[in-house]
């Protein structure tokens, strides 16, 4: 068992591997992974604006996509708050939805875009509200029931989702919320829509997938964003179904993209079913082979849909080791030298930094528990239990900001046979840790541990980083020393992304509510749903939260 990180570490070829360049390998995009312009409309977009959406540049200082922007790096621009100023955090209002999904009411990270805040529950329903008050000034209801992540994105004066049981993609007007239109992203019975979507260059990029029933397939797609049209879509489940397209599924994705300068797209991809196996087909023995794309690190060419690269975190994985998460670019001093990299993350506990233009790994680190998860079979009659389970890893989105990784880590066991698995159910045994990784090597600057799932993502302002957890506590500590600066007590568990622009903080407490040992159980608040706006006041008031 491993716990915690002491070392910087690369694994086998068995179990890791890199992609080749598709340029450099002459790989062809396959029949799938094509253009559909014979069959569903024009390969190009309806031009309505620019390449970057000008709500992107126009309120880059504020919080317009799920990840803050395009490089997805979780840091907010020009923000005021700082570590000398973050105790002056109070609450400025809340908004309360009654509406509550799989995981709760809010897993998708809120918009902030001028004057205005975005927010899609756990049913569907979007959101406008004031950014000063709260006031609701726009609403639409969709009541499909989701799991998460789910989410929104802007462009070109529109609100694109997605409604995940449904496969339904939609875009609204910005300012009324008025329906622009909706379309059925799959064709297939078994079909759903997971991620929020990515616009860019006039396409509104969204998953197409079944989960994790059989006779489906994970797709990545291209929507006109001015009507909703297919454009083309690249299939995430190679070989037919990794041979056996009855029974296998998965690879789907959960966190929009990241786009780079030259209009490359990004993405983490998820874990490969059935998992570990059925009773025919123990220790997945219905998927052979690496089953890519899956528990992956994919980039893309934009103008063809050809693979640039990839990176597999884990071949033929059996323990629902997703590596999910959106990969966040940036730069980093290698070898002397600013280079252009990536930072990927999933459930497979794992953190790499890779060179965005060729994929090459810099450094792979471990963070949070280790146990069992390196096995390639279990063995017949045996059960073992596995760290990181089905729900723990890096389960919510990383930051990165100043030469500094900040990555939210779950310790949550699964306990598998080679066909089943099964999660003791209370969230309260579970742990969480939370880490600051130097980007020049992935050695750890700083790391802390807490009685709670941490779920709450990371995100940055200057000198100060936020997350939280299912005990409903927003906490910010220093970037450089992990100090705990501030914390205030939400009256539901945080399982969404928050968002800062300007001078405030937008939490999303809409989870499970876990309270643990150590909060003063008399003093906690009913439970409830509500996105909380905190901002910078005079003094403030926060009741103090171990951290």
């Amino acid at each position: 068992m491993t716990t915690g990180l002491d070392r910087v570490m690369s694994r086998g070829l068995s179990r890791r591997r890199l992609g080749a360049l598709a340029l450099a390998s002459g790989i062809a995009l396959s029949a799938s992974n094509r253009a559909l312009a014979q069959d569903q409309g024009p390969a190009t977009p309806n031009p309505l604006g620019p390449a970057i959406p000008p709500e992107y540049t126009d309120y880059a200082n504020d919080w317009p996509m799920f990840q803050g922007n395009l490089r997805a790096d979780r840091a907010a621009a020009n923000s005021p708050i700082n570590a000398a100023n973050v105790t002056e955090l109070e609450r400025a209002w809340t908004f309360t939805t009654p509406n509550v999904g799989g995981y709760g009411s809010y897993t998708s990270a809120p918009l902030v875009v001028g004057d205005v805040v975005y927010i899609q529950d756990s049913v569907g329903a979007v959101f406008a509200l004031n950014r000063e008050s709260g006031e609701q000034i726009w609403a639409r209801e969709y009541n499909v029931p989701s799991i998460g992540p789910g989410g929104i994105a802007i462009g070109y004066g529109m609100i694109f989702g997605v409604l995940r049981e449904t496969a339904e993609v939609f875009a609204l007007d910005a300012a009324t919320g008025e329906e622009v239109w909706k379309i059925v992203i799959s064709n297939f019975s078994l079909r759903q829509s997971s991620m929020a979507p990515t616009v860019y260059d006039n396409i509104v990029y969204v998953e197409s997938g079944a989960g994790y029933l059989g006779g489906g397939r994970a797709r990545l797609v291209g929507l006109d964003a001015q009507t909703g049209m297919t454009l083309w879509e690249f299939d995430l489940m190679e070989d037919n179904g990794w041979e056996n397209p009855r029974l296998n599924s998965g690879a789907g994705l959960w966190y929009p993209l990241a786009v780079d300068d030259e209009g490359n797209l990004y993405f983490g991809v998820g874990n490969p079913a059935p998992w570990p196996g059925t009773e025919e087909y123990p220790n997945a023995s219905s998927r052979p082979g690496a089953n890519l794309y899956s528990s992956s690190m994919v980039s893309l060419d934009s103008s063809t849909g050809a693979v640039r690269w990839y990176y597999q975190a884990i071949e033929h994985d059996l323990f629902d080791l997703d590596f999910q998460n959106t990969p966040v670019l940036g730069t980093a001093e290698v070898n002397g030298e600013e280079t252009k990299v990536v930072f990927g993350s999933g459930k497979t506990g794992t953190v790499v930094m890779a060179n965005a233009d060729t994929g090459e790994i810099y450094w792979e680190a471990e963070v949070g528990r280790h146990e069992n998860d390196d096995l390639t079979e279990v063995p017949e009659g045996e059960s073992v239990e596995v760290y990181p389970g089905s729900l723990g890893g890096v389960e919510t989105p990383i930051a990165y900001s100043n030469g500094t990784v900040f990555v939210p880590v779950l310790n949550y066991s699964t306990t598998y046979t080679p066909d089943s698995y099964e999660s003791s159910g209370d969230f309260s045994e579970a742990t969480g840790e939370f880490y600051a990784l130097n980007a020049a090597d992935g050695s750890v600057k700083w790391q802390l541990e807490f009685p709670t799932m941490i779920t709450g993502a990371a995100t940055v302002a200057n000198d100060v980083v936020f997350t939280g957890g299912l005990d409903g506590i927003v906490r910010a500590f220093h970037a450089e020393t992990g100090e705990l600066l501030w914390s205030d007590q939400t009256s539901s568990g945080l399982n969404a992304p928050p968002a800062i622009a300007g001078d405030t903080i937008f939490v999303p407490a809409g989870a499970p509510f876990v309270p643990t040992a150590d909060q003063d159980q008399a003093s906690l608040p009913e439970a409830g749903n509500e996105l909380v706006a905190y901002r910078l006041g005079n003094g403030g008031s926060s009741p103090e939260a171990d951290s």
